[in-house]
């Protein structure tokens, strides 16, 4: 490093403590890369690559720079940026750089860094002995969670849902299952290694202590392992943000199953962002991000669901309110992230004024809430916070810049300096318009104009052909193609006036803004509090809305242990097909009807059936009103599905295997509380292998764990379940046969069938009738030959007669949760 410059051993220096992120070194009016970072943001961004002393450069503009920070973050980097400290011309030398912040997927927070309305957290994952903990935090909202467990499998489930940006481990998980683990089920998910001090308990303590005010753990009630995920985590964005983070919320510590779980595979199997989809006419991101959460967590406390129900069923009785206060709601920007912003030092003069616009309102909308018996305490909570609204009002102008350094964002009036420095600059400025006049008059020159720019400051540009007329006291600057520019001594006396008033004008609106921004972070509870009830009543409003827009329902939700649905519809098909869609009932209990063998032709309907129940009980338990006539639930802690067939090459795993997977998680981990959705078993195999291992399942569903099933099959053998055991009962799809015309009615109705259509299908999706005239020949010479009779009926009456006779007597499981082996479960793979 001996023979690089001084400039060049500063950029190493810092380079060194940062060397797995990106550095964007400010270098005036440039961010600048160096070496093998330039060469990669040069490919990243698609921005020249240039050398500076043999060394590779490449830079992008300061005032867009989150622009091009987004694209690298994006693309997986980590990029630290480091800044500027003092002004070039107050330094001493080399002016003084210092990183001010790293930023990862986790931390992306700025409005221009931040796509949607989604949260983006970032979490930690540590293990205590047996104790697997987790904790999470959103620093654009200030949400914060944390639990534990010791289910490794439930913890990796729950990682899927909260579906983190970024992921932080002990640098003691290097190379082990762990991290393969979390490489498999989260493939595109940042991964990020932390040293030990990270995680010390002095650390931990320190890093608590720094955020919530408070030396002493203890306060909190924390387990140790949950203490050194919240330590690392808080560490972590300390260590990568630099600045204060007091207005992240207290954790929220909870456990697993105080919601329905729901793993990543019911995810996909249930197409749950489909119907958050649907459902999601919010008109808040705050109330979007709130309506995700409970779709993916729905409650599992009985009061809690009907609290949500009354207060959807007061919106959805009183549509003149519901109209009112949306109307509200409707101006309310995103003011969860805003006030994290202000707290976090990022946020902009227009973003502030955005701010203030949204809690204007907050009045209107309280004195509504109010006029309810329902929605009263709802409204009584809300802080108007119009102390907040008075001191921006006061201090920035209605339409500012969106940038600072723009100038032009202090009202007049708040600050006598500033406005003094103002009257300076103006007075400058109209000195130099008025001198060009004079400048003309004196001369002769019409066309002499007075420009600036930063190499030269002020000039005077006269075209080439009145160059003859320029007086004595111009100094030439610069010759161009077509003119000449000049300076004098009047005029550059001038120019020093005007920039040291625009540069102390930008000073002072700097400080004023600043002065404000800490005036309201006072009030950044209130304002968060604000935002949390803004949220529900954004997301219950919506689920009132909804229902009376497609006739959903209020369910009942107790703790009856039954389902009963009347007029049941899938909430996502129905909108795809309007008034097409065929409504259907349903009738389960504990007892009598606690699994249900579906059979019935392809393209029946039977897949949308299974799946709008567990949909519909999704929709109860988060506290919506469903597609249905009537809904009677019990509370359900967990829906598992088995549906459709996917193999895992990677992990080279057959899409038997992966199903044979799939379908010992749910006979582990289901309980007599949980709902079962299966579509079809044993599909990937021989016919006798696949009939004995979908029977087996079924009489351990039913004896054993005793959860509440529905079984879509074409498996037409296992109807006989209904003839062994109590609790199966047999339901098919109605189909209508004129000649050999077929009609499917997509009616449930009691019963079973013994005929799958499957050719009558393969018609109706336009295979040639030499084909199907074919196969329908060789149907009927297989079905009657006896010496083929068993290869497809699998059991005959003697056999099923044998088989009740070695039925399996298995007593009924305890509710329990059996913890899986990873290894050999892929939940995660989408």
């Amino acid at each position: 490093m001996d023979n690089l410059t001084p400039l060049m051993k500063q950029y190493m220096d810092i380079k060194k403590n940062y060397s797995d992120a990106i550095l964007l070194f400010r270098l005036g009016d440039f961010y600048e890369a160096f070496s093998s970072d330039a060469k990669t943001i040069s490919k990243e961004l698609d921005i020249v690559l240039t050398s500076r002393v043999g060394m590779p450069m490449a830079g992008v503009p300061y005032h867009a720079v989150m622009n091009y920070v987004r694209k690298l973050v994006n693309a997986g980097h980590k990029v630290a940026i480091c800044d500027q400290m003092e002004a070039p011309s107050a330094a001493k030398g080399l002016v003084r750089r210092e990183v001010t912040r790293v930023i990862t997927p986790g931390t992306a927070i700025d409005e221009e860094l931040v796509e949607n309305s989604d949260n983006i957290y970032t979490l930690s994952f540590t293990r205590e002995e047996a104790l697997y903990a987790i904790a999470y935090v959103d620093i654009s909202t200030g949400d914060a969670f944390t639990t534990s467990s010791q289910d490794e499998s439930a913890v990796f489930d729950e990682i899927g849902r909260i579906a983190p940006r970024q992921i932080l481990l002990p640098s003691t998980f290097k190379k082990t299952e762990i991290e393969a683990e979390i490489k498999e089920y989260f493939p595109d998910t940042a991964m990020e290694f932390l040293e030990d001090w990270y995680y010390s308990d002095e650390q931990c303590a320190e890093s608590m202590k720094k955020i919530f005010r408070t030396g002493f753990t203890e306060e909190f009630g924390f387990d140790k392992s949950k203490l050194r995920a919240i330590g690392m985590l808080l560490t972590y964005l300390l260590e990568t943000q630099r600045r204060d983070l007091s207005y992240i919320h207290a954790f929220r510590v909870y456990r697993i199953d105080d919601t329905m779980i729901i793993d990543r595979n019911t995810l996909r199997n249930l197409e749950l962002s489909s119907l958050i989809k649907v459902l999601d006419e919010t008109v808040t991101p705050m109330g979007r991000r709130l309506l995700k959460r409970y779709i993916l967590s729905p409650s599992t406390n009985i009061m809690e669901i009907n609290h949500r129900l009354d207060i959807v069923e007061t919106f959805y009785k009183n549509r003149i309110l519901l109209e009112e206060i949306r109307e509200y709601l409707n101006t309310v920007k995103d003011i969860e992230r805003l006030v994290s912003r202000l707290n976090f030092g990022t946020i902009s003069p227009r973003a502030m004024v955005t701010l203030k616009n949204s809690l204007m309102v907050i009045p209107s909308l309280k004195k509504a809430l109010l006029t309810d018996r329902m929605l009263s305490p709802i409204g009584e909570q809300l802080e108007e916070c119009q102390e907040v609204v008075k001191i921006i009002e006061k201090a920035i102008v209605d339409s500012p810049p969106i940038i600072l350094r723009d100038g032009g964002v202090i009202r007049e009036g708040y600050d006598a300096e500033l406005d003094e420095m103002r009257d300076i600059l103006n007075g400058g400025e109209q000195f130099i318009e008025e001198y060009q006049e004079r400048e003309r008059a004196k001369t002769g020159i019409k066309n002499l104009k007075i420009g600036f720019n930063k190499v030269y400051g002020y000039y005077i540009e006269v075209s080439k052909s009145q160059v003859d007329k320029v007086p004595e006291n111009y100094v030439r600057k610069q010759t161009l193609v077509s003119s000449e520019r000049y300076i004098t001594a009047d005029l550059k006396e001038e120019e020093n006036k005007v920039l040291h008033a625009r540069e102390r004008v930008l000073e002072l609106e700097e400080r004023c803004y600043q002065k404000v921004r800490h005036e309201l972070m006072k009030f950044s509870s209130s304002i968060q509090n604000d935002a949390k009830i803004i949220a529900k009543i954004d997301m219950l409003s919506t689920f009132a809305r909804t229902a009376l827009q497609y006739n959903y329902t209020r369910p009942i939700v107790d703790e009856a242990s039954t389902i009963e649905i009347q007029g049941g519809r899938h909430p996502v098909i129905e909108r795809k097909i309007e008034n097409r869609f065929v409504p259907n009932d349903l009738s389960m209990d504990s007892e009598e009807n606690r699994f249900i063998i579906l059979t019935g032709p392809n393209m029946s309907g039977k897949s949308t059936y299974i799946r709008q129940v567990a949909l519909i009980s999704i929709m109860a338990q988060a506290g919506s009103f469903v597609p249905a006539d009537h809904v009677h639930l019990s509370v359900i802690d967990r829906v598992f599905t088995r549906i459709g067939a996917r193999d895992d090459l990677s992990s080279n795993r057959s899409t038997f295997f992966v199903e044979m997977e799939e379908t010992s998680d749910i006979l582990n981990s289901a309980t007599e509380n949980s709902l079962v959705v299966l579509d079809e078993i044993g599909r990937g195999t021989s016919t006798f292998d696949g009939i004995s291992i979908a029977w087996a399942v079924s009489e351990y569903i039913n004896n054993a764990v005793g959860a509440k099933t529905l079984f879509a099959t074409h498996y037409n053998e296992l109807t006989e379940l209904a003839n062994c055991y109590k609790g199966f009962k047999n339901y098919t799809i109605l189909v209508n046969e004129r000649g050999e015309e077929v009609e499917f009615t997509h009616k449930v109705v009691p019963g079973a069938t013994d005929r799958s259509y499957g050719i009558e299908v393969a018609k109706l999706a336009g295979m040639p009738g030499e084909v199907t005239r074919r196969a329908k020949e060789v149907l009927n010479t297989i079905t009657a030959k006896k010496s083929l009779d068993k290869a497809l009926r699998v059991l005959n009456e003697e056999e099923m007669r044998e088989l009740k006779e070695k039925k399996v007597k298995i007593s009924r499981r305890k509710r329990r949760r059996t913890p899986r082996n990873i290894h050999q479960t892929s939940l995660f793979d989408v």
